[in-house]
Formats: C-alpha cells, sequence, structure tokens
C-alpha cells in the first residue's frame, strides 16, 4: 500500500509540473492578446489626433481663402485692416501673426504691424518655394520664425484677374498646436505621443531637446526607432515596438515600447504621429493574472494530494475487494482526465480551461458519487465535503481564465449585467477636468445578456466614460434600467431595426446642473438621423455601436422635447430566452425517480459518474462516448427513452449535430444539451432548433436530479394528455 502510495504522489507531482506547463502557455498567449488590443487602442487615439489636425489645417485654410476675397484686405485698407486684426484677435492665442507675401515672396504688410519685417524676403524657405513654384497651399515644418520663436506657417496662394499675386499666411505657435491636439495623449502614466514631418524632423516630442532635430539625429543608438520612424516617413500606417531611455524628460533605462503609428495628410506634406506606452506597464495586469494562475496550479495540486490521500483511507473502510477494485477503476478514470488535458497543451488558453472545467466537473461528481456511498459517515462527508468545496472553487476560476482568454463575438456566456455597471465605478473623468458622478437605478427584472463577457464591459464602460466627457463638472449622468418588449420590428428610432423579443433597455441621462443642457448628439449624429455610422464617425463611438449590434442589439438618443438637446442615449440589449444559471445549493436532497436516460457525453469521468449517480437514483441509464455512438443508441431505444443529456464538444461528432438527427428521428425527444463554456454556438439558436434546455458543467447531484426528476415527470404528463385527448 505504501509503495502504491508513493507511486501516486510522484504521479500527482508530475501531473502538477505539466499543469504549470500548460498554465505558463496558457499566460503567453494571453500576453499577446493584451498587448494587440492595446495597439488598437493605442491607433485609436493616434487616429483622432490625426483627424483633429488634419481638419483644424483645412478649416485655417478655409478661413484664409474667405477672408482674402474681402475687399480690402490684400491691400491692406482700412476694411481690409479691421477684417484682419479681427480675425487676429480671436485666435491670438495660437495664431501670431497675420502675413501677405507678393509673388517674390517678399513680406508686404503683416499684423501685427512691425516695419523691420516688411520687405524681408523668405522666398528661401521650402514651403514658400513649393508655394511660389506650384500655386498650391503649403505648410512648412517646424521653423524659428523671424519673430524669433517655434512656428509652422500655413500659406495659401492669391490670384488677382487669375494670375498669381502672392499669398495670405498665418504663423502658427507650434506649442499651443501639441498642446491642444498631441502633448496629453497617453495610456497610462509612462505613456506619450511623439511626431516626424514627411524628412525626419521631430515636431513635437517630450524628450528635452529632440525638437526640430532629425530622428537620426536624436536616436542614431536606437535602430529599432529608426527603422519605425523611416515607415512613418514614407506615410505608412501600423504599429512597432522598440527600445529607449527617456519618458517624459526622465532617464528610465533602456525598456521596451509599444507603439501604433498613423499618417496626417496635409496639403504639400505629411506629418506622422506615434502613440508609444512602456511594454511593463501594459503587461502589469498581466503579471497579476500570471501569479493568480500560478496559485492556481499550487491549489491543484493541493486538491490532488487531498484526493489520493482519501482515495487510500477509503480503501481502508471497504473490506471487499470488488470494492477496491471500483476505487482504483475510479482512480485511473480521474487520472486519464488529467492526461487528456495535459494533451491540450498546444491549444489556445480556451480550449485549456474548457479541459480543466471537464476535470472539475469530474471531481466534483465522482466526489458525488463517493457521499452516495458513504453517506453517514461524518469523516467521509468531511473529506468530500473539502474536495467538492475546493473543485468549486478551482471551477469558478477557470470561468474567469475563460473570459479573459475568449475575447472575440464568438465567445457567449450568460452575462449579468448588473454586475459589469457595479464593477464600473460611480465616478468618470468630466469635461472642463473635473468628475462626474454616476447615479445609478436598476429597475429591470431581467438582466442577463447573451455575449462575449469583455465585450460587454467594453460597451458599458467606454459608453459611460464618453458621456461622462461631455458633462460639465457641476453635472453627472444617471443611468437606469427597464425591461420592455417589442411585439414586432421596431419602425424606427433604433439603430439598427430590432427584431421582435425581450431586451434590456439601458438608459444614460445627463444632469446638467447650473450648466447649459448637455447634448449628446455631437458625438451620435448617426442615431439622430437614424442612419448607420459611416466613415467619419469617431472610432470609439462606432466601437460601441459596433459591439452593440453584433449582439443583436441597438442605440437610440433621446431627449425630453422630441428634438434638441438630446440629453439621453439608450442601448438594448436582447434578454436570453435561457434562464440565468441556478446557483447550486449543496444542502438540498437529491430527487429519486423513474425512467430511461441516455448521456451523450465525451469526458470518461464525468459520463462514469452521472451514470452512476442517476442509477443509483432509480433510473436506467444508457452512456456514449460520442455523438455518433450516442446517436445509435437512441436510433435503437428511443422507444423506451425519455430523457437525453447531450454534450455539445464531442470528438466523432458534436453536440449540435447529434441533436439534429435526433430530433429527427423522434421530433419530440427531450433533449437538454450540456457544455462549461459556449464558444462560437448560441444556446438561444440551439432551443430554437428543438432543444429543451441547457444543463452549464459542473452541476451536482441536488441539481441534476431535481432537473430530471421534473423534465420527465413534465413529458409524460403532456404524453398522457395527448393521449386521452387523441
Amino acid at each position: 500500500m505504501k509503495i502504491q502510495f508513493n507511486r501516486i504522489i510522484i504521479i500527482t507531482v508530475a501531473v502538477f509540473i505539466l499543469i504549470w506547463i500548460l498554465f505558463f502557455l496558457s499566460f503567453h498567449g494571453i500576453r499577446k492578446l493584451a498587448i494587440s488590443e492595446f495597439n488598437k487602442q493605442q491607433m485609436i487615439m493616434a487616429e483622432q489626433a490625426s483627424q483633429g489636425i488634419a481638419t483644424y489645417m483645412k478649416h485655417l485654410a478655409d478661413d484664409l481663402d474667405y477672408i482674402m476675397n474681402i475687399n480690402g484686405v490684400l491691400d491692406l485698407s482700412a476694411n481690409g485692416r479691421e477684417v484682419i486684426q479681427d480675425y487676429y484677435s480671436r485666435n491670438e492665442r495660437i495664431i501670431k501673426s497675420v502675413t501677405r507675401l507678393d509673388s517674390k515672396g517678399r513680406i508686404v504688410w503683416s499684423i501685427p504691424h512691425n516695419k523691420k519685417f516688411s520687405g524681408t524676403d523668405i522666398s528661401s524657405q521650402e514651403h514658400i518655394k513649393f508655394m511660389l513654384r506650384e500655386h498650391k497651399t503649403s505648410l512648412s515644418d517646424v521653423i524659428i520664425s523671424v519673430q524669433g520663436f517655434m512656428a509652422i506657417a500655413l500659406h495659401v496662394p492669391v490670384f488677382r484677374n487669375g494670375e498669381f499675386s502672392g499669398s495670405l499666411g498665418v504663423l502658427l505657435d507650434f506649442d499651443e498646436l501639441s498642446e491642444k491636439f498631441i502633448k496629453h495623449i497617453k495610456l497610462g502614466e509612462g505613456g506619450y505621443a511623439w511626431m516626424l514631418s514627411s524628412n525626419g524632423t521631430e515636431l513635437y516630442c517630450p524628450v528635452p531637446g529632440h525638437i526640430g532635430k532629425t530622428i537620426y539625429e536624436t536616436s542614431s543608438m536606437f535602430p529599432d526607432v529608426i527603422s519605425m520612424a523611416e515607415r512613418m516617413i514614407r506615410g505608412e500606417k501600423g504599429s512597432a515596438s522598440y527600445k529607449y531611455n527617456l519618458v517624459r524628460e526622465k532617464f528610465v533605462g533602456v525598456e521596451k515600447k509599444h507603439a501604433s503609428f498613423t499618417p496626417v495628410k496635409l496639403f504639400n506634406t505629411h506629418w506622422s504621429i506615434v502613440v508609444a506606452t512602456p511594454e511593463k506597464q501594459i503587461l502589469a495586469l498581466m503579471d497579476g493574472i500570471r501569479n493568480k494562475l500560478m496559485m492556481t496550479a499550487f491549489f491543484l495540486l493541493i486538491i490532488n494530494i487531498v484526493f489520493v490521500y482519501f482515495a487510500v483511507k477509503g480503501r481502508k473502510m471497504e473490506n471487499e475487494i470488488l470494492q477496491k477494485k471500483k476505487y482504483e477503476a475510479f482512480l485511473i478514470e480521474n487520472e486519464a482526465v488529467l492526461e487528456a488535458a495535459l494533451q491540450s497543451a498546444g491549444k489556445v488558453a480556451g480550449g485549456i480551461a474548457h479541459d480543466l472545467n471537464n476535470v472539475f466537473a469530474g471531481i466534483i461528481n465522482s466526489t458525488e458519487v463517493l457521499e452516495m456511498k458513504h453517506r453517514g459517515d461524518e469523516k467521509s462527508e468531511k473529506y468530500t465535503g473539502f474536495i467538492k468545496d475546493a473543485a468549486s472553487r478551482g471551477a469558478g476560476l477557470v470561468k474567469k481564465i475563460l473570459n479573459l482568454a475568449l475575447t472575440g463575438n464568438g465567445a457567449y456566456s450568460f452575462i449579468d449585467v448588473y454586475r459589469i455597471i457595479e464593477e464600473a465605478g460611480d465616478v468618470f473623468p468630466g469635461k472642463n477636468g473635473g468628475t462626474v458622478k454616476l447615479k445609478i437605478q436598476l429597475n429591470a427584472a431581467d438582466y442577463m445578456v447573451r455575449a462575449a463577457p469583455l465585450n460587454m464591459r467594453k460597451i458599458i464602460i467606454r459608453l459611460l466614460t464618453r458621456l461622462s466627457g461631455e458633462v460639465p463638472d457641476d453635472g453627472g449622468l444617471v443611468l437606469t434600467t427597464e425591461n420592455i418588449r417589442i411585439d414586432k420590428q421596431s419602425a424606427g428610432g433604433m439603430v439598427p431595426a430590432l427584431h421582435g423579443g425581450d431586451y434590456l433597455k439601458v438608459t444614460v441621462q445627463a444632469l446638467r446642473g447650473k450648466s447649459l443642457a448637455v447634448n449628446f448628439s455631437r458625438l451620435f449624429l448617426f442615431l439622430k438621423d437614424f442612419n448607420e455610422p459611416g466613415d467619419t464617425a469617431d472610432p470609439g463611438i462606432y466601437d460601441i455601436y459596433r459591439r452593440v449590434r453584433d449582439i443583436g442589439g441597438g442605440m437610440a438618443l433621446d431627449s425630453t422635447s422630441g428634438s434638441e438637446p438630446y440629453s439621453a442615449v439608450m442601448i438594448y440589449l436582447p434578454v436570453s430566452k435561457v434562464d440565468k444559471p441556478a446557483q447550486n445549493d449543496n444542502k438540498c436532497s437529491p430527487v429519486g425517480g423513474g425512467g430511461t436516460i441516455l448521456i451523450v457525453e465525451d469526458d470518461p469521468a464525468i459520463r462514469n459518474a452521472l451514470v452512476r449517480i442517476l442509477g443509483d437514483l432509480g433510473y436506467n441509464v444508457f452512456s456514449a462516448e460520442d455523438g455518433a455512438a450516442g446517436i445509435d443508441i437512441f436510433r435503437k431505444e428511443h422507444n423506451t427513452i425519455d430523457l437525453v443529456i447531450l454534450d455539445i464538444v464531442m470528438p466523432v461528432k458534436g453536440g449540435v449535430e447529434a441533436l439534429k438527427e435526433i430530433l429527427e428521428i423522434d421530433s419530440g425527444a427531450l433533449v437538454y444539451m450540456t457544455s462549461g463554456y459556449v464558444t462560437g454556438v448560441s444556446i438561444d439558436d440551439l432551443i430554437s432548433k428543438g432543444a429543451a434546455g441547457f444543463i452549464n458543467k459542473p452541476v451536482t447531484i441536488s441539481d441534476l436530479s431535481n432537473l430530471v426528476a421534473g423534465a420527465i415527470a413534465d413529458k409524460k404528463r403532456k404524453d398522457s394528455t395527448d393521449s386521452s385527448g387523441g
């Protein structure tokens, strides 16, 4: 016995080491996902800044084009001087001078007036050369102006009677421009942004002494930076990583950064904006997850040791050889489950966690078999209770890992929207740099939605963050929920139009405080016009809309008067037809019954445990290890089978395909689908195709026995009624 016990301990330790390797591979994959998601967020910020700068420059050029057509402006008559002076005064913070050049590139006049600049020839400057040669609007790189400060110049050509007559230009304070569009771009404390011209000159950089120098001068010792900069100079858009040793004027040692960059297309040239963040900041959260994964691995080791100890003690309690053989077979089956999990080392994190969930389900169900065999034995119940509790907590942690690993729209689960709202918090950044308080009024009774967990978090948190950015500091937001039913496809007001069904309506209303009424239509112009968002829509707002649309929901604007201002945004989320998963109550006693059940489950530990449990409760049980074998049994025995428990994910033939064939054999078959986590398949769709319901793994004896007894009783009652009625 001692030799056998030592062998089992060695196997358990080996299994623990291999499970730790599985967790490491899983963490490595999630780490790549985190960096990829962060680069997407950085790209959104870079694109927003690019769009802002390009739009601002276009507006300036349009202003100059308009002004130079006003009588007296080009010759600076009294009326022209008044127009120019007024324009200069209104934009004095960023526009430092308005200048008129003749066709040779000499200064004719400037506002504010300075005699020493009159007649100065600036035709040698590159942007003036382009304007004089091409007679087109031109923009300079960062230059030292004749007034002595760092600036950029924008010149619009002037024509009189169809002939070129010089230009009208403005000199912009580049510090003010960068303050407006670039300086505060960052993700986290260590993030920052910088900008290059088309010839590699650093137009803006938080590192002292870089502005005005080429990237080849400032970063010659960092080839990764040069490689990325050359892509930017060519006008490319993309992501890259590089190493550097300065962040916001501080030496931090050489560290790796991840960056996203995009061009700013401007008249005769282009600039390129890059947003960068240190890798250690991006992975700070992942380090915490890694530590939790390691703790989970140690936790699994403890479970295995306790399980082995209990199995050995259980042998001592049995006096008959038959019972010993049963326990040996039970142990071998669970070792096979662990080996099957180890074979999934090369799969993605979601597959790994799915297998681990089956391991926990097998432990829970197998332990319940032991509970039934040793009911009334306090010592046995103490150990089985500990194992069940530990395995249940482990299964809960696996679900959290799955929620993190599976971020796409195919990874659907039942989402408690109220919990996500509570996790979002109640304080958000306001319009003027202060904070906005969120009040929550949760009135809806049905708040379970079928969606990808992380996508739902992004919908709620991003919506609240963007709306709070429109609210003054003395205002606030109110979030309310209610259940509504749409009897047929919505006629209008919602984008996109919604199909009939039950929806959770989430309304976010602005409280304006003492300021003017808040109007959200600037962010949601497409909702105001009842159209899909176009190419010019804000990327962040479009992302919220896309995620809502992809789960079958819609959005709308609302106001108290039915017109401007629109101070409320509503999202409609489809409530799942499947009930909220029941909470396990281990104190409930199992319910016995009669009838015949077919279990189709590929995991041997779960399958055998369910066969034993249901058999001990009085049921006649058939079992199959895959969908093909299950269909063969059902085809032969369907006249006697009362209920089918069908796993969704199986080899040879999966549950979805097996469900279709079973219902073709007997359209009245009672089929319950089961899985530890649903990916790539909609439970609502399965129910609409004939499934009677869904059982979430792991499931306790009490929950399973109550569900089976009730379902079979209802089926027999219905069959009896149909028979008597016929």
